[in-house]
C-alpha cells in the first residue's frame, strides 16, 4: 500500500477567538466540576436530567465516573449510571459486519457503507 504524505503545510494553524480558547476545560477533576455544577443547576427541575456520554477509547471512564459520584454527592446529586456496551452486538459480529466494507484491494481505504445504520450494529434483545 503506498504511503500518502507531504511535508508540504504539515503545520496546522488555526486562530481561535480569545473567548473560545479560555473556555476551554481539560482534565477529569474540571470536566466534571462543570458538569456536576450544571447538574446542580437543574436539580429543581420537575423532570429528571438525562445526560449522555460519547468518547472515545482513550478516555478513563472509569476515573471519570469515579469523580462524577464523588463531586454529585458532595452536591447532593442522585446518579443512575447506565452503561450502554450491551445494547450493541458482540466484536465479532460488528467485525463480520465491517467485513464487507474493509476487505477490498486497499484496506487502508475500504468501501463507504451508504446504506448502513446504527441499528445494524444493536443488539435486537
Amino acid at each position: 500500500m503506498p504511503l500518502y504524505e507531504s511535508r508540504q503545510h504539515t503545520e496546522n494553524r488555526i486562530d481561535v477567538k480569545p473567548a473560545w480558547r479560555d473556555a476551554l476545560i481539560a482534565g477529569v477533576e474540571p470536566i466534571v466540576k462543570e458538569i456536576t455544577g450544571r447538574m446542580a443547576a437543574r436539580a429543581d427541575s420537575a423532570a429528571p436530567l438525562k445526560l449522555a456520554f460519547d468518547g472515545w477509547y482513550n478516555i478513563d471512564w472509569p476515573a471519570l465516573l469515579q469523580e462524577l459520584g464523588r463531586q454529585a454527592a458532595a452536591a447532593d446529586l442522585t446518579l443512575d449510571i447506565r452503561g450502554t456496551v450491551s445494547l450493541f452486538r458482540s466484536r465479532a459480529d460488528i467485525a463480520a459486519y465491517k467485513q464487507a466494507f474493509t476487505e477490498t484491494d486497499d484496506p487502508g481505504f475500504g468501501v463507504v457503507n451508504t446504506d448502513g445504520r446504527l441499528i445494524d450494529l444493536m443488539n435486537p434483545e
